[in-house]
């Protein structure tokens, strides 16, 4: 039986808007990710998202998953996004995650030799809200 993550996820994030506190925030597609392949073994996945290869890897918890990826943004930046299934409704086969979305400088990890969660963390990055559904 193919893994539930497996397939086309609808991907969203939260957007502020300029301006005076309060600050106004929309909702703006951000393509689709594909979970391509989830390896059983090790947990790791394969895909795409916004025409770059993706790699990551689900962590089982409890009855629901939680989900790390990145992929290449640009020469100098890579996306970083974690997650959590947060939803699940078999009768229709729609799941739901929630997450964040950090922009990640490749530098960081080449100078510090850091992991991507310990440069995702760097202070003065702004964390950004991240919704995927499928389908």
């Amino acid at each position: 039986m193919p893994h539930k993550l497996l397939g086309t996820w609808h991907s969203y994030v939260v957007v502020k808007l300029p301006g005076p506190p309060p600050q106004k925030s929309i909702i703006v597609e951000d393509d689709d990710i594909v979970i391509d392949s989830v390896d059983e073994t090790t947990r790791q996945i394969t895909g795409t998202h916004l025409g770059k290869a993706i790699t990551g890897s689900i962590i089982p918890t409890g009855s629901s998953f939680a989900v790390v990826f990145e992929h290449d943004f640009s020469v100098l930046k890579k996306h970083h996004y974690e997650g959590s299934l947060v939803a699940e409704d078999s009768a229709h086969n729609v799941l739901v995650m929630v997450g964040t979305k950090r922009p990640v400088p490749k530098t960081a990890l080449k100078k510090k030799k850091a992991s991507v969660k310990s440069a995702a963390l760097t202070p003065g990055q702004e964390d950004g809200t991240w919704v995927a559904t499928k389908p």
